[in-house]
């Protein structure tokens, strides 16, 4: 079996199953280690596996293994996300980051270091995992995740506050990312994501963050040119991945609640309804 440039077989469980161990992420370079519970970065280079670190986010691994690959391989290498902005980092940086990564004592919930905030992640049965950032305290992120695990798993879902299972309102993730969307933009200027009002300049602001830093787009007299600068932004940075403010064939306001690709397979299952 080859293995090119952190490529790792995904179609079923490897040879290392015994070790819980199973090659299922949709990532170059990721495996979720079943006995850990978190996400492995690795990159084959050379002839050999270079194992980065281990993660609670599954895109934090991705990336990693991206910033490595681009470190040995520049512009030759084989990325996760070819549209962002990621900066190469070596082996020695990428393991001292990761060390700022920290565990809680949640299932499902860990601080990312880098946006100061607790993220909520959830691993759908059948599709991969989901992940939600910014919950301002780890309690908040612990429950969103058990209102996850209710909607998904049921009854048998193992809760972070089992006591309050039945106080619980499940809801799944798109529906968890839209209310944490409109929680956050309540308290901002604007309804629209990467768009707010500069007192000083009294022209409405879009900005967005582009490989971990932060890119001025410009200043506009209506909130939503600012909007639809955002948006362009963004689909030539994240592609599918991309949350935009405007649909983009309909142009129906989204405000950022969901990824171009949901949109594309919400068309998709509507296109096959009428076939």
């Amino acid at each position: 079996m080859c293995f090119v440039w952190g490529i790792w077989p995904r179609s079923s469980q490897s040879r290392d199953g015994a070790m819980g161990i199973v090659h299922s992420s949709r990532y170059l370079g990721v495996r979720w280690i079943r006995q850990r519970r978190r996400w492995s970065a690795d990159l084959y280079f050379g002839g050999r596996e270079l194992h980065i670190a281990s993660f609670d986010d599954e895109q934090a691994a991705a990336e990693a293994h991206d910033r490595l690959a681009l470190h040995y391989l520049g512009s030759a290498a084989k990325l996760n996300f070819p549209r962002r902005h990621l900066v190469a980092a070596s082996l020695t940086e990428l393991r001292h980051e990761a060390r700022q990564w920290k565990s809680s004592r949640f299932r499902g919930v860990f601080f990312n270091h880098r946006r100061g905030r607790w993220d909520m992640q959830f691993r759908i049965p059948g599709g991969g995992s989901a992940t939600i950032t910014g919950y301002e305290t780890e309690e908040a992120a612990a429950r969103a995740h058990d209102r996850a695990a209710l909607h998904y798993l049921g009854p048998k879902a193992q809760l972070n506050f089992p006591s309050s299972a039945r106080f619980i309102r499940a809801a799944d993730v798109p529906t968890l990312a839209a209310e944490k969307r409109r929680a956050f933009k309540a308290n901002t200027t604007s309804r629209f994501r990467g768009v707010s009002w500069d007192r000083q300049v009294r022209r409405w602001r879009s900005c967005i963050k582009v490989g971990g830093q932060p890119l001025l787009l410009g200043y506009y007299d209506h909130e939503e040119a600012a909007a639809f600068a955002y948006d362009a932004k963004a689909l030539d940075a994240f592609g599918r991945d991309a949350r935009p403010n405007f649909h983009p064939e309909t142009g129906e306001e989204l405000c950022g609640e969901r990824t171009v690709a949901s949109i594309a397979s919400v068309a998709q299952r509507a296109r096959k309804r009428f076939v």
